[in-house]
């Protein structure tokens, strides 16, 4: 796996001129070298906000396993044509997966010099104009869990809670991400460095969020701890009464 430094460079992109630092080797997974580091953006793919559908897809319980080895970066979900580039890094945080794509330059013909494929380059300059920003991953769900569905444990139960979810996706692999003009996660965005300075790092929501989710959690270990204890206590007064009643 490669590991790329930073860059800062002016990146002309099309008729567009615009100043970016690419910097994307804070991701632990680096997947491969980017042909252009200046073609590179960085995406929040997903993170555990209830969607437009009232899902959440947990990101701890995703699996990039096969992602890794198959690093498509798709347009408008559309499985029947080429991706519009490639994931070149990505990393799983306890809330949110973070991936940087590269998008693919134009495809000429080797006869004529015409193009063939431009929708990378199309793609690119969309959102470097900021026509466009938003991303939606494609999963294949392994474990769903459904609010009030009577078979969930207490844990599972503050999940619903925590996350305000009707449906929470617990496990799932994800086989692709896509470029799209509305995406059901208002999330799911591109992170620029106004608003990231340190991919390493963790944003004040991010920070708010897991200190909620400790402390109901914790509120849930405490609550069994005591129910323990009570039931301990109940058994050793049973016990006393037991042998009062022997004597």
């Amino acid at each position: 796996m490669a590991t790329q430094a930073t860059s800062s460079a002016a990146l002309s992109v099309g008729s567009f001129s615009l100043e970016k630092e690419i910097d994307f080797k804070g991701l632990k997974t680096q997947i491969s070298e980017p042909i252009n580091p200046d073609r590179v953006r960085v995406f929040r793919i997903t993170d555990t906000t209830p969607d437009r559908h009232g899902d959440v897809i947990l990101a701890s319980g995703v699996d990039l396993t096969t992602y890794i080895r198959q690093p498509r970066f798709m347009q408008f979900h559309d499985r029947e044509s080429w991706p519009i580039g490639k994931c070149v890094a990505i990393e799983k945080r306890e809330n949110e997966i973070i991936a940087a794509a590269e998008f693919a330059e134009e495809t000429r013909s080797p006869n004529d010099g015409s193009v063939l494929d431009a929708r990378g380059e199309i793609a690119l300059q969309a959102v470097d104009r900021g026509d466009v920003n938003t991303v939606s991953v494609g999963v294949i769900p392994n474990r769903w869990l459904y609010r009030g569905s009577g078979n969930l444990s207490e844990a599972e139960e503050a999940l619903f809670e925590i996350h305000n979810a009707e449906v929470i996706i617990a496990e799932c692999d994800l086989f692709e991400f896509s470029l799209v003009p509305v995406g059901a996660n208002p999330n799911a965005e591109q992170l620029k460095e106004a608003l990231r300075k340190d991919l390493n790092g963790s944003t004040p929501d991010k920070d708010a969020e897991t200190t909620k989710n400790k402390q109901i959690l914790d509120g849930i270990i405490t609550k069994q701890l005591d129910a323990m204890t009570a039931r301990e206590e109940q058994k050793k007064m049973n016990l006393m009464t037991k042998k009062l009643i022997t004597k």
